[in-house]
């Protein structure tokens, strides 16, 4: 599903105190500390109710979505700071439900990337399972096996770990994020064309991003397995591991 398209001009940011956007900080050298007077917000939940209200007044397409996915792709713009994304967002209907119901039955999380891996955070993890995080988040791009098996096969680390992920653990009803490398995504699914259908993981989370290869194999995903496979990617170029982590903790958050 994609969400309906918004008007190209949205209404002005939201502001609640603390500096606007085109304020310019004086430059900060060696010893340099602020005044005690200087007018920024301090306030975590302040400024944190301050970026959801600007995120409402730029993306009016988010109140024609559901409450779970107004969540989510608040969560989403929030992480990137590009209210444009709510119309290169796909996903499947059951991704939520499926995700959360994957979650909490102690799923393990394949990564793609240190930077996916190391984003997640543990403590909001393991309240979603009573299983220590370090038995659920795969990050395997820097082990020596992948490594070599990237050389031997001359392909990309992050190609080369789906290997290592199907064969050291299997992945069915397990959970794939995807935060980084369009390699990935498109050997995952040379994998799935000879996978049975009850072997698919549980949901995967697609937001590799770059130039090269990107939106190609979010689309080809999302052309070959979108009815299949419950997921979440953002087309185009963009992604990133960020938004990746991104949408698992707002999942998290509605366990």
């Amino acid at each position: 599903m994609t969400p309906p398209h918004a008007p190209p001009h949205a209404p002005p940011h939201a502001y609640e105190g603390g500096l606007k956007d085109d304020d310019t900080p004086p430059p900060c050298g060696r010893g340099y500390r602020p005044p005690p007077s200087a007018h920024y917000i301090r306030d975590g939940q302040a400024i944190h109710a301050c970026s959801l209200a600007r995120i409402r007044a730029c993306a009016p397409a988010l109140a024609t979505l559901t409450p779970p996915w107004e969540r989510m792709a608040s969560k989403l713009i929030q992480a990137c700071a590009m209210e444009d994304i709510i119309h290169e967002l796909s996903w499947h209907d059951s991704f939520i439900p499926q995700a959360c119901a994957a979650l909490t039955r102690g799923c393990r999380i394949f990564t793609d990337s240190d930077m996916v891996a190391s984003g997640i955070d543990r403590h909001l993890l393991h309240k979603s399972a009573n299983i220590h995080p370090d038995e659920r988040i795969i990050s395997l791009i820097k082990t020596e096996a992948v490594h070599r098996h990237a050389h031997a096969t001359q392909t990309t680390r992050s190609a080369a770990l789906v290997e290592r992920w199907y064969q050291t653990y299997g992945w069915t009803q397990e959970m794939v994020v995807i935060g980084n490398a369009p390699t990935c995504l498109f050997r995952l699914m040379d994998y799935l064309r000879h996978t049975q259908p009850s072997s698919y993981p549980a949901v995967v989370i697609a937001f590799p991003v770059g130039f090269v290869g990107a939106a190609r194999a979010k689309q080809l995903f999302i052309d070959n397995y979108g009815d299949s496979i419950p997921y979440l990617a953002l087309k185009g170029k963009r992604g990133g591991s960020a938004m990746a982590v991104a949408a698992l903790h707002a999942l998290l958050h509605m366990i």
